[in-house]
Order: C-alpha cells, then sequence, then structure tokens
C-alpha cells in the first residue's frame, strides 16, 4: 500500500473498477465468514477475520496491477516461460502458449476499443434479449474476421536462464507482509 502512496500506476482507475465490481464477492466472504464459525459467541471476531481476508484480496490486486503496470511485456512472458518449465517435462508447449499469450497482448486493445463501440451502441437503444445475442455474435465474428486479417508483430522473447537471488526475495518479501497483515486481524 505504500507503494501506491509514492508511486501510483497508470491504471489506478480501472483497478479501482475492478475492486468495486467484486463488491459482491466481497460481501460473500463477509457472509461466509458470519455464518461460519457458530460456534464462536463473539461477531467481531468473525467480522474481523472476513475484512482481513478482503483485505489480503484487496493488497493483492494493488499489487500484482502495480507489478503489470512497472513491468515490461516482454519480461512478463520470459518470467512466464521460466515458471511454466517444470510443465514442459510432462509435454505441455511453454513456447507456444508464451506467444499466444503475446499475440493476445498486441490485440487486447484493439478488440477492447470494438466492445466499447458496441457497448455504447447497445446502452443508448432498449434491446429484447435476442437483439442483444444478435449484437454480440456479430462482435464475434467481427473480433475473429479482424484477427484473420490483421498483421501481427514478430514475436521475439528473451529466454531467461537464471534469476538473480534478489528477485526471488521479492515473494517472500510479499509473503511477509501478507502474514503481518493476517496476524493483525
Amino acid at each position: 500500500m505504500v507503494i501506491y502512496l509514492f508511486e501510483p500506476p497508470d491504471n489506478l482507475s480501472k483497478v479501482l473498477q475492478s475492486l468495486i465490481r467484486m463488491k459482491w464477492f466481497f460481501i460473500s466472504i463477509l457472509l461466509v465468514y458470519l455464518m461460519l464459525d457458530k460456534s464462536s459467541a463473539d461477531i467481531v471476531s468473525r467480522i474481523t477475520e472476513g475484512v482481513g481476508r478482503i483485505m489480503v484480496l484487496v493488497i493483492m490486486m494493488l499489487l500484482v496491477s502495480w507489478l503489470m503496470d512497472r513491468t515490461p511485456r516482454d519480461q512478463i512472458l520470459a518470467g512466464l516461460i521460466y515458471l511454466l518449465k517444470p510443465v514442459q517435462m510432462i509435454g505441455f508447449p511453454i513456447h507456444k502458449f508464451a506467444i499466444r499469450v503475446e499475440l493476445i497482448f498486441q490485440e487486447i486493445d484493439f478488440a477492447q476499443h470494438l466492445v466499447n463501440q458496441k457497448k455504447a451502441a447497445l446502452l443508448d437503444k432498449k434491446l429484447n434479449y435476442s437483439e442483444i445475442a444478435n449484437v454480440l455474435s456479430g462482435l464475434y465474428h467481427e473480433i475473429v474476421a479482424c484477427a484473420d486479417h490483421s498483421r501481427s508483430e514478430p514475436v521475439a522473447i528473451d529466454l531467461i536462464e537464471r534469476v538473480s537471488p534478489i528477485q526471488w526475495m521479492f515473494p517472500f518479501f510479499l509473503f511477509a507482509i501478507l502474514l503481518i497483515i493476517h496476524n493483525l486481524s
């Protein structure tokens, strides 16, 4: 959380919108903690445990968004390949997977623009469910047609041979923060 005070990410408004959209998920977590342990008569302790779990999720989302905002795309893909190396032993094609992720990264902005156009058109009209389904089907076919005719940039991913020890410390630092938060609640 302190990181956000000194260097907020460029997409902070999107992260806050995502957190607002997750309000029902957070409320359901709180209800589970309220209803789960009926043996404990102290309702305040159950509420604080639920709020603690919700805060851990919020902090994790904020930190992931901060890391995704600050890390270049090629480093994300190189890290993904490095983390998936053990899965390669059972035959999972990690390089093909990384290339597909990169292609998605390249085209996601264009697809989001098309979705926003259709969304604005849908909000202006009163449509029934079949008309909405037709619009969404048309959107899907339009995205597929654009994907078939688009020219993608060449994909080059620098592979990571070894991770420096200081980079391994960052997840442990995050884990320590989460433990401290858990012990405070």
